[in-house]
């Protein structure tokens, strides 16, 4: 089970987040962040991450970065988040690079 806390600029996940449960996430996303451009979701409460559901959260950030909004994970250090995937290997996943910026030249 998990809930959706949003505020104007942010989502807060609770619970266990599957992922079945990101189409969810996405339409709450569609609804109430139509017009943001940067939005940031919190993993921080969450119970459980399962690598899974790292997976169509990656996919999920890919496809709005696409359409021109940046979703930005944070809370990725708590404890019950790490699982057996490990925090690095998340953290990689879940990147908070954004490729909005103009790129500079070497």
């Amino acid at each position: 089970m998990y809930s959706f806390i949003t505020t104007p600029q942010s989502i807060q996940i609770r619970g266990i987040l599957k992922a079945q449960s990101v189409c969810e996430l996405a339409a709450t996303i569609n609804e109430d962040f139509r017009n943001q451009k940067k939005i940031t979701i919190d993993l921080s409460v969450l119970n459980e991450l399962t690598l899974t559901t790292v997976m169509k959260l990656v996919q999920l950030q890919n496809n709005y970065r696409n359409s021109g909004k940046l979703i930005l994970f944070r809370g990725v250090e708590n404890a019950s988040v790490l699982g057996s995937f490990g925090l690095a290997g998340k953290k990689y996943l879940l990147d908070n690079k954004d490729f909005t910026a103009p790129m500079l030249a070497a």
